[in-house]
């Protein structure tokens, strides 16, 4: 495929996590997963269409999409056998859509998993990749975070959990650095944090003794939780992903040193769902971005003084 269409797939598999998560809403924000479902589906056809040239008439149905798709797959791929649960999906989205009408939580899931069930079968059989394998980095604009992310996938991907949810966590602290030091106000600040600007360091505050070593751990996390309030960034997930992935600390030279977690544990579930929100957690940021460049505006010149 052409980079625009990896592109194109990480979105699909975007729109079909955003189903899942607006699925796991209460009534009535749960029938909200049908649209993003049905568009995650529509969205596969067209590009199984496009990628193997596909004539389609303007205007197509859905399920005329559908069809298409079918037919230019090989036989053995069974695609038609999705035809059934798509079409419900169809005509519950329509009647939610132009009507209000909401289908319940059971079959809003059902909806879910027939759209799941096809994605993974047409991705595998139209484009010959895996949905699980598809990568979202390529929705991250910083390239930074988007090589840290793809490393701690290669980590995952390798078995070497343990260095994959590091990963993750230099992945973030990359983004939020880059961003804050991006979007200050004042060269070599951060506009997001109450930390000084001449801060103790860690051994300075020990020599102390272990209460201010304490006081001061607590306003360090105290502020973590400021930069990512005022960030935008979801607290319930960052509190998932502070929970799951062992926190580090870098030193004046870059290294990294990592704290380790009683509680670790290692599964595709809990690794999906920190990865995911650090994608979206860039998603969320680089929305926001008002690119201000606080260096320039010192310049004489460049609008300084």
């Amino acid at each position: 495929m052409e980079q625009y269409q990896v592109e194109w797939l990480s979105l699909i598999r975007y729109q079909l996590e955003s189903a899942r998560a607006q699925m796991r809403q209460p009534p009535p924000l749960n029938a909200l997963s049908l649209s993003s479902a049905h568009d995650a589906v529509e969205s596969m056809m067209g590009l199984c269409i496009e990628v193997h040239k596909v004539d389609v008439k303007d205007k197509a149905t859905f399920m005329e999409l559908f069809n298409a798709v079918d037919k230019a797959v090989p036989e053995n791929a069974k695609l038609g056998g999705h035809r059934t649960g798509l079409k419900a999906l169809n005509a519950d989205r329509v009647n939610f859509k132009h009507s209000g009408s909401r289908p319940s939580a059971s079959t809003i899931e059902r909806h879910l998993a027939n759209a799941t069930s096809f994605l993974e079968a047409a991705s595998e059989a139209a484009l010959s990749t895996r949905l699980d394998e598809v990568s979202l980095v390529h929705l991250v604009a910083d390239q930074e975070v988007r090589e840290a992310l793809q490393a701690a996938q290669n980590d995952w991907n390798s078995s070497r959990a343990m260095e994959a949810f590091q990963g993750l966590w230099i992945a973030y602290d990359l983004l939020i650095g880059n961003y804050a030091y991006k979007e200050s106000y004042d060269p070599g600040g951060n506009s997001f944090s109450t930390r000084p600007a001449f801060a103790p360091n860690t051994w300075g505050v020990r020599s102390e003794g272990k209460s201010m070593e304490m006081a001061y751990r607590w306003l360090e996390n105290v502020d973590s939780w400021i930069v990512m309030s005022t960030m935008g960034i979801d607290p319930r997930k960052y509190a998932y992903f502070r929970y799951h992935v062992p926190p580090g600390s870098r030193s004046m030279s870059g290294e990294v040193r990592f704290q380790k977690l009683q509680h670790q544990k290692f599964t595709q579930e809990i690794f999906g769902a920190c990865f995911q929100f650090v994608v979206e957690a860039a998603l969320t940021l680089y929305k926001k971005e008002f690119a201000y460049d606080a260096w320039a505006a010192r310049r004489p010149g460049d609008g300084g003084v």
